[in-house]
């Protein structure tokens, strides 16, 4: 038996329970009360340590996805343009191209980048890389512009790129089909291209659109001189000086091959 060292009763259990100041007190030896206590600092420790690795993950989350977020949002702000054939705009945006030449009153930024290509590309012949990225940013912005596609293939007729001027120029030609000039310049880039029978097809449809012009004449009878078929270059030529072209009538009389 055991005795209660609070209220001086008398229990034959291990643990002696008795009831005090109508509270119950649960009287243990001191030896189990400290391995218990050490049991809950272990248990304790155990599971401050796993909570301290849920917080840490937690926190390398939050970090991976800000970063993730801030990184998109510069590469909204700083995105690269890179449409367009053979010619992509590198660093420069159309915001910043905006920025270095302002907008003309009453033309769209598409308009103005237009405008400027045509400044960099002179009546003859020459045409700098730059405009081409002009006309690419052009065409990024309206899509649907026949004029930007027609004012590209122009630029890359003259830098000796006709492969690319004639994919442009076909373009054109499918927005607007009875774009006489698209006919027309698709007509020398054939030529240059060595492909007569197409040129001499584009030609013919500009002739058919605008028949009066003379160069038209002119450049289909050039398509014919080139093939060698001297009597078709002639007829051509001769419309052409009708006219008012009549230097390569005159020149091809003066060789003897037109009468």
């Amino acid at each position: 038996m055991k005795k209660c060292p609070y209220c001086e009763e008398w229990n034959n259990d291990d643990e002696i329970q008795c009831r005090k100041c109508h509270e119950w007190l649960d009287v243990i030896p001191v030896e189990e009360k400290k391995e218990a206590e050490n049991d809950f600092l272990t248990k304790f420790k155990e599971l401050g340590k796993s909570y301290t690795i849920f917080i840490l993950l937690l926190f390398v989350i939050i970090i991976i996805f800000l970063f993730n977020f801030l990184s998109k949002d510069d590469l909204a702000k700083n995105g690269h343009d890179t449409q367009g054939i053979g010619a992509p705009l590198k660093e420069e945006s159309a915001s910043k191209l905006g920025e270095r030449y302002p907008v003309d009153s009453g033309l769209s930024p598409a308009q103005a980048l237009m405008k400027k290509a045509k400044e960099l590309c002179s009546s003859d012949g020459a045409c700098s890389g730059e405009a081409i990225q002009y006309l690419t940013e052009a065409i990024r912005l309206e899509p649907d512009n026949p004029a930007a596609f027609i004012l590209r293939g122009e630029a890359y007729y003259k830098t000796g790129q006709t492969t690319l001027a004639v994919d442009d120029l076909t373009n054109a030609i499918r927005m607007e089909p009875a774009n006489t000039p698209a006919y027309a310049l698709r007509g020398f880039a054939y030529g240059d291209m060595a492909q007569y029978d197409l040129a001499v097809q584009d030609f013919d449809k500009a002739i058919l659109l605008s028949p009066g012009t003379a160069s038209y004449y002119k450049g289909r009878g050039d398509i014919d001189l080139f093939s060698n078929k001297i009597a078709e270059a002639c007829q051509s030529f001769k419309k052409a000086c009708e006219y008012g072209v009549c230097e390569a009538l005159q020149e091809q009389k003066d060789q003897g091959n037109c009468l």
